[in-house]
């Protein structure tokens, strides 16, 4: 299951990337309308309820900090625009690379100076096009149900005051994700693994994401 590709694999922060660094794999999993019934199980029709929801969002906030394998911690900030804005800074070991990306124009900074780092096939789009198909959702649902993945509702919760209820996404290998869905509109605010959290908020506010040269 996924929460689009704005939660894939995370960056080596170390090394100057020639696009926009993909988030951390924290969230992995998609999960559905929140409703107070703790232990029910997530079916396809909260799934698309979720869809709906993430497909009517214009722009978003996500920040969190997560831990490598070998033990090192990474800040992330990321601010989403749609159709194809994006503004993420990474820092990690004592290093912050920050990066934009525009439709296909994508700039980097490693220091105090911006450059564009190239073009090509938006990031941004890449990463939000899930958000913004409730189908492709629900198919990614289905499938990891058949491979063994299971998603059940557990206890009411609240994440900067927005409430919501929480989930355990357990995948096939035994890895869980725990992730609150708001309860007024069935949005993602926070997911949560061994690693670390990911906070997503400022759904909808009026985000600028510019060219920076």
């Amino acid at each position: 299951m996924l929460i689009g590709a704005a939660c894939a694999s995370a960056p080596q922060a170390a090394t100057a990337p020639t696009s926009v660094a993909a988030p951390p794999a924290a969230a992995t999993a998609v999960p559905a309308t929140a409703a107070p019934a703790t232990g029910a199980t997530v079916g396809e029709g909260d799934v698309r309820e979720v869809g709906d929801a993430l497909s009517s969002v214009n722009s978003f906030r996500m920040h969190g900090q997560i831990k490598e394998d070998d033990g090192t911690s990474v800040d992330y900030s990321m601010e989403f625009v749609k159709p194809d804005r994006q503004h993420m800074t990474i820092t990690t070991a004592g290093q912050t690379i920050e990066s934009i990306s525009i439709g296909s124009a994508q700039y980097l900074k490693m220091g105090p100076t911006w450059t564009k780092a190239g073009t090509g096939a938006s990031q941004a789009t890449q990463q939000l096009l899930p958000w913004n198909d409730t189908q492709s959702l629900v198919d990614a649902f289905k499938e990891e149900a058949s491979n063994g993945d299971t998603m059940v509702k557990g206890s009411l919760s609240a994440v900067d005051g927005a409430p919501c209820q929480e989930w355990t996404i357990t995948s096939s290998d035994g890895d869980k994700t725990n992730a609150c869905i708001g309860l007024t509109d069935n949005l993602p605010r926070r997911f949560s693994t061994s690693e670390g959290d990911l906070i997503f908020s400022d759904f909808n506010a009026p985000l600028k994401i510019e060219a920076p040269i």
